[in-house]
């Protein structure tokens, strides 16, 4: 019932908004609780259930150890949030029995009224370029009100760099399992703790503010009228970039109320959806043909100056996604239909793959 409930409320939203409604839900959480694995099941198990279900993890701050997967600005929003345990979440922020975090049973509930309100504004992470060489990452978020909230309010942009695939050995990392002796439970025999625990949707650090940027966005924004943010930051060697994604959220703001802070919609990009390529990568410079243009939109032709008979095109898992043939090499060949993000070209060459890294816009 719940599921059809949610599949009327959507179908009628598509119809009323240009907007596509994202909701998120801030998981607050710690490697020292035996609960919080479990809750990450819950939660994967909803955005199976709820396309467009963003998740973030914000870890406890700990004052009796080093612990990497908290950071400075997550540890405001515990404090000032007055979180009071873990595992918590929060679904939009919306406020439950004077605090915007509650616990699992009522999460699903939350998700659903919250898909069911309109989407208000477009948010689209564009225009991103994020050099490996250095760690730079460049982009813009453009905001687009398709119609107003009820209520008049401030409004700013909150910016998350989340991290996936966490995996680390040691007080901090190992994660604490009340489950490894629940019969037929997924985590049953996974250990207490959990050794080599894989942390994902891990915040990173918050960008400006630790509530987001102000002054993005007027107290009174036009509909149809788009507000745009530049953003640069420098992602540190001890992210893995290739699986961290910048979120972005619309949020309401109080200057004295954090119970009035809640999120109008949310929207995530991946950074290798921006990445380009390195100039040092002797691996790939040993490739005697070259791509152009690159990056590419629609079309590439390649130069080759030693021939080949054969070539292929792998996605950035490795899966082929294309074969190549000599007649392309000059003709053109169109990735317009391609995913943007990186792909890689090899042609065999002298008996091995040589191999070209594209970057597909």
């Amino acid at each position: 019932m719940k599921q059809y409930i949610f599949t009327l409320f959507f179908a009628l939203l598509s119809l009323s908004s240009f907007a596509q409604k994202r909701v998120i839900i801030e998981k607050f959480t710690s490697s020292f609780c035996g609960s919080c694995p479990n809750a990450a099941l819950i939660i994967k198990d909803l955005q199976q259930e709820y396309p467009g279900l963003i998740w973030v993890s914000h870890h406890k701050p700990t004052t009796w150890t080093d612990y990497d997967l908290d950071n400075d600005r997550s540890d405001v929003i515990w404090d000032e949030a007055n979180i009071f345990g873990t595992p918590l979440g929060s679904v939009d922020r919306t406020p439950v029995n004077n605090n915007i975090a509650t616990t699992s049973g009522g999460w699903e509930n939350l998700i659903i009224q919250q898909f069911a309100e309109p989407a208000y504004a477009e948010i689209e992470i564009t225009n991103g370029i994020f050099n490996e060489a250095d760690g730079q990452l460049d982009f813009e978020v453009n905001t687009t009100f398709s119609q107003m909230p009820p209520s008049a309010a401030s409004y700013r942009l909150s910016i998350m760099i989340v991290e996936d695939s966490i995996v680390g050995y040691g007080s901090g990392y190992d994660q604490s399992n009340y489950f490894n002796n629940t019969p037929g439970h997924p985590l049953e025999g996974m250990g207490q703790p959990i050794i080599g625990y894989v942390h994902n949707n891990i915040v990173r650090t918050i960008l400006d503010d630790t509530w987001g940027t102000p002054a993005v966005i007027p107290d009174n924004p036009e509909v149809g009228q788009t507000y745009t943010q530049t953003y640069t930051h420098i992602i540190p060697d001890t992210i893995n970039w290739q699986q961290s994604r910048i979120v972005a959220m619309l949020t309401k703001h109080d200057d004295n109320s954090v119970l009035n802070r809640q999120v109008l919609n949310a929207n995530e990009r991946y950074l290798r959806d921006f990445v380009v390529t390195s100039a040092n990568e002797p691996e790939l410079a040993k490739a005697s043909f070259w791509l152009s243009p690159n990056p590419t939109q629609e079309r590439i032709f390649i130069q080759n100056t030693t021939l080949a008979a054969t070539g292929r095109m792998l996605n950035g898992q490795g899966q082929k996604v294309m074969d190549l043939q000599a007649n392309q090499w000059q003709n053109g060949i169109s990735v317009a239909h391609l995913p943007k993000g990186i792909y890689y070209v090899q042609l065999m060459q002298q008996g091995e793959w040589k191999t070209q890294k594209l970057i597909v816009q």
